[in-house]
């Protein structure tokens, strides 16, 4: 586990270790095989159980310098997971499904371009926090804000679905603002935190295992680096507030007789100002605080001389 002679580059526990870039890289003749291996197993579709135990087990071994490895994996552990549970049989067959042979195409198309990787991880340059109760979401991202109310389907699942779509939901508020950073993100669900820490899990499957899915790979495909930590809801004020708030804006509006009444007189207003989404009268409507569906503008930024 050691050499005598000084230098820059060695290969060290399976990665080739550079301190003059600094990096990770794999082994060429590691590469190789994955790559072999990944390609049979795209063209076969079905091999044993313990096949694909040993292929995932490898690929696995790549997340220090695979970017979004893991991520990868999990379509490809369902199918084993699921043959497992009908066929405990280590040389049963498993069938793949087309999103974990969609993973395998990825695979083989990021090993034959893969780049070394950076041996010290990002700093987080962006800190935006989230959080979500059963009433809505909040989510911070200094100065700015914003928070939404969820729909009666989104209202009916877990606590700890919502708090992974209020990140999604977050991220993709504040999609301009995100673009090619390196994003920590700062919620009090430790499920939540742990499927973005660990890009996915196998724990729950659906619905949140499909979302934490869906939220990385719309992550990956805008540069954005994501890691999420957990913090107390005292450590969280803001998105905990915005999350909870239930302000006059929702609470109150006028009825729908009152507001035909006034179409017939003044005619249908083209916006609504200081509305939400659960009281807006027309399509397009602006917030006090950004929310969800309303047009990205603050109300008092306005200029009302020309509304």
């Amino acid at each position: 586990k050691s050499t005598l002679t000084p230098t820059h580059s060695i290969e060290y526990l399976g990665f080739v270790v550079c301190t003059h870039s600094p990096t990770f890289a794999l082994p060429a003749g590691k590469t190789a095989t994955a790559l072999l291996r990944c390609c049979k197993w795209a063209q076969d579709k079905v091999e044993s159980q313990q096949s694909l135990a040993s292929l995932l087990g490898l690929l696995e071994s790549f997340c220090l310098v695979v970017p979004n490895a893991r991520l990868h994996c999990r379509q490809l552990q369902f199918c084993l997971l699921q043959e497992r549970r009908r066929a405990p049989q280590w040389e049963a067959l498993v069938r793949l499904s087309r999103q974990a042979l969609r993973d395998l195409d990825w695979w083989c198309s990021n090993l034959r371009s893969l780049q070394p990787s950076p041996l010290l991880p990002a700093q987080p340059s962006l800190f935006l926090e989230t959080d979500a109760s059963l009433w809505g979401w909040g989510t911070s991202l200094p100065p700015e804000v914003a928070q939404g109310q969820w729909s009666r389907v989104e209202a009916c699942h877990h606590i700890n679905y919502l708090e992974l779509l209020a990140m999604f939901k977050a991220l993709w508020r504040f999609e301009g603002h995100l673009q090619g950073q390196s994003v920590l993100l700062r919620a009090n669900n430790k499920m939540a935190v742990s499927y973005v820490s660990g890009q996915g899990g196998t724990v729950s499957r659906p619905p949140l295992s499909i979302l934490a899915l869906q939220m990385l790979n719309w992550v990956a495909t805008r540069d954005i680096h994501l890691s999420a930590v957990y913090v107390p809801g005292e450590q969280n004020l803001i998105a905990n507030t915005l999350s909870r708030r239930v302000n006059a804006m929702v609470e109150a509006a006028l009825s729908d007789l009152a507001f035909q009444q006034i179409i017939e007189r003044w005619g249908r207003p083209d916006v609504g100002i200081f509305a939400a989404p659960s009281n807006a009268k027309v399509p397009c409507f602006i917030s006090r605080v950004p929310m969800e569906g309303a047009v990205p503008a603050d109300t008092f930024s306005l200029a009302w001389t020309s509304l």
